[in-house]
């Protein structure tokens, strides 16, 4: 498959170097503080609400558009005033405000908002694991919101709000980001009208994580606010490969449908011979086809999921739209087509839209 356009508006603030805080009086600050998973996250955080330096896909300046937005949150102090339900307070000003906390014991938490994907499309980022900052709790509402607003629960000083159609992408588990030791590059892919947010965290080389969150196209009309969901990632500080490969993709535990229909069944991204179930052999070569000289991408298909691991095919119901598949041979961070223009950059397995900037995976 191959003579593809970019779909989707998207705007990109990549690139972004996150590191350790410096400690006065202490060196290396970075083996004594967990500092550099609470600056990651706080920076994937004020990313999404539009911060930081944007550019569209040709890579001039532009200013954020359908930027998430701040309902709930909590800074992890403790006590009256250290968290709120649907007040619209961001309480993450700083570093200092992300506290993990476990059992009974308070810890950070924030709910953002985004209409682009659905009306009511929530994501919820709570810190429930003790002293711990490379690993996180990350969980979605399609519709229903987050907090007794939506018939839940409201959040507390130590515990994040619930939702009723809720779906938990990751539990107590990494998100993409390290505690301790290593600087990374975190960069943020959105379309200019919220349909779409991509967040990749790379080092080393590769990439150590990704977030999908995103509205698929060519749905089946039974997929009542259709997205999908998708933590993949690793908390290791020196990553020799890529997380983000066939079998992370093809893995319901970690590519989510964001649906009730079929049961709950979760979605996960495959193409090729779907019913062969394990099939993600392609061109050995990443050579541009001849016909129309481009390079050859494959579509990702959403399929229904039999179980977390097998992907029963039993039906497409949707596509990943500006996400494909290359060829099997290509490194990880490669950019397409290779004229030098970089429109497309490799995510490990994937193949995702670029702004023509030299990408950094170090």
């Amino acid at each position: 498959m191959t003579d593809i356009g970019i779909q989707r508006p998207w705007q990109f603030c990549v690139n972004q170097k996150v590191g350790p805080s410096p400690t006065a009086g202490v060196w290396p600050p970075q083996y004594l503080t967990p500092s550099t998973g609470k600056n990651t996250i706080l920076h994937v955080k004020n990313t999404l609400k539009g911060a930081g330096s944007w550019t569209d896909l040709e890579g001039a300046a532009t200013t954020s558009t359908g930027n998430w937005t701040v309902v709930s949150s909590c800074d992890g102090a403790g006590g009256a005033g250290s968290f709120g339900n649907n007040d619209g307070v961001d309480r993450w000003a700083d570093a200092t405000d992300i506290v993990a906390g476990a059992a009974a014991n308070p810890r950070s938490w924030i709910v953002l908002a985004q209409p682009g994907i659905s009306p009511n499309y929530e994501l919820c980022i709570e810190f429930n694991s003790a002293g711990t900052y490379d690993v996180a709790t990350i969980v979605v509402s399609r519709n229903q919101r987050f907090g007794a607003i939506g018939g839940g629960v409201d959040g507390a000083a130590n515990a994040r709000p619930t939702a009723l159609d809720e779906v938990v992408l990751v539990s107590s588990a990494a998100y993409g980001g390290v505690a301790y030791f290593s600087t990374q590059r975190v960069h943020v892919m959105k379309s200019a009208d919220g349909a779409a947010t991509r967040v990749l965290f790379t080092r080393g080389g590769f990439t150590g994580g990704l977030w999908m969150l995103e509205a698929p196209t060519a749905v089946d009309e039974s997929w009542e606010y259709p997205a999908i969901g998708a933590v993949i990632a690793l908390s290791a500080v020196n990553i020799t490969s890529s997380t983000v490969v066939g079998t992370n993709l093809y893995n319901t535990a970690n590519f989510k449908g964001l649906s009730k229909y079929p049961g709950g069944a979760a979605f996960a991204a495959q193409l090729s011979n779907p019913a062969s179930q394990t099939d993600f052999s392609f061109e050995a070569s990443y050579v541009p086809n001849e016909i129309g000289g481009n390079p050859m991408f494959y579509p990702a298909s959403l399929l229904v999921a039999s179980s977390t691991t097998t992907i029963g095919y039993r039906g497409t119901y949707g596509t990943l739209v500006d996400c494909y598949f290359p060829p099997d041979s290509a490194p990880d961070g490669m950019t397409y087509p290779q004229d030098g223009s970089r429109q497309w950059v490799q995510v490990g397995r994937l193949v995702m839209p670029w702004n023509k900037s030299a990408n950094i995976w170090y």
